[in-house]
């Protein structure tokens, strides 16, 4: 197991990387380093992509909210091409919530090629 890596609850491991900068902020001040930056992941490595929902803001501890521009988030060159790179190897892309606009601004909606959705 490398220092990136975390143990899941079945068999393997995942990655948590950041879009484009290791020291990342969340709400009321929280603060982490992440071992890398998505331009370091190489597909290969992975079965799956879970993409995280973005939010509008995020609460300081000082009750203040920080904006989160969405839009530079969703329209970045290396996240579209990640998610087309584990879409074209036929590998689970996964989006939750607001997450779903980067499937669609890389044209990834649908199933890989030459794969049909499963059907419940």
């Amino acid at each position: 197991m490398s220092s990136s890596s975390w143990p899941s609850t079945t068999t393997g491991f995942f990655d948590v990387v950041g879009l484009d900068r290791r020291e990342v902020s969340g709400a009321l001040d929280m603060s982490t380093r992440l071992p890398r930056v998505l331009g370091d992941v190489d597909s290969r490595e992975f079965a799956a992509l879970v993409l995280p929902g973005v939010a509008n803001g995020i609460l300081k501890a000082n009750g203040a909210e920080e904006p989160v521009d969405q839009q530079t988030v969703f329209l970045n060159p290396v996240l579209q091409e990640t998610v087309r790179q584990f879409h074209r190897e036929g590998k689970l892309v996964a989006a939750i919530c607001s997450a779903t606009v980067v499937l669609a601004a890389a044209g990834r909606l649908g199933a890989p090629s030459g794969r049909q959705p499963r059907r419940r």
